[in-house]
């Protein structure tokens, strides 16, 4: 890590992006739009297109949110797109949330779906997967409005929290900190994981 990027937990003075590990490219194969839902799936569910939604976790100032985001496939025999309609980028670090937010709304913009036009959204929360009070604060409002777009997402029992909205759960390398230094939220990651994939449950990767 450099000098800068020791600057604000780690991420750096400027809003520009650190990458943890690798970079998006290495594993863009694993969370293509197609590769999630898989080939019947893409048979069922062919139409003129279809917009999934992904939960990137402990996205720090990673273009992870960013690139998944702009993913776009062309679906066989429809002629329709593929692609990520909304991405939830979440983070303990209110300054890494702002700097992605900042850099985001920014960006140049190639065309109106880039930024966020055609029911696409970038979202991001903070909070602390150590605390139950801190998911639910941050993440129920998600699930709500994610299931009120797509009515199959809406939970059948009225006292059930909402969740089960995500068909990606991303996370490069939060999981690994976490054991090493917090294993107290490693609980709360992996219920949150569960909680959020759609039903019947898709990747966590």
């Amino acid at each position: 890590m450099n000098d800068e990027a020791a600057v604000d937990g780690g991420y750096g003075a400027s809003d520009a992006p650190f990458e943890w590990l690798t970079s998006f490219e290495a594993y863009q194969h694993f969370v293509l739009p197609s590769t999630v839902l898989g080939p019947s799936a893409l048979v069922e569910e062919g139409c003129t297109g279809i917009q999934l939604n992904a939960l990137h976790v402990g996205c720090g100032t990673s273009t992870a949110g960013e690139s998944l985001f702009c993913l776009r496939e062309r679906l066989p025999n429809a002629g329709g797109i593929l692609r990520y309609g909304c991405v939830v980028n979440v983070d303990k670090d209110i300054k890494a949330l702002g700097s992605l937010e900042r850099r985001w709304k920014g960006r140049t913009v190639i065309d109106d779906e880039s930024s966020g036009g055609g029911g696409g959204k970038m979202v991001w929360k903070q909070l602390d997967f150590s605390s139950r009070a801190s998911c639910r604060a941050s993440l129920d409002d998600v699930y709500r409005n994610l299931a009120r777009s797509s009515p199959s997402d809406q939970s059948p029992l009225p006292n059930r929290p909402p969740g089960s909205c995500f068909d990606l759960i991303f996370d490069k390398s939060t999981l690994d900190c976490l054991l090493c230094a917090e294993p107290d939220a490693v609980t709360g990651l992996l219920c949150e994981v569960y909680r959020g994939l759609r039903a019947p449950k898709r990747d966590a990767i």
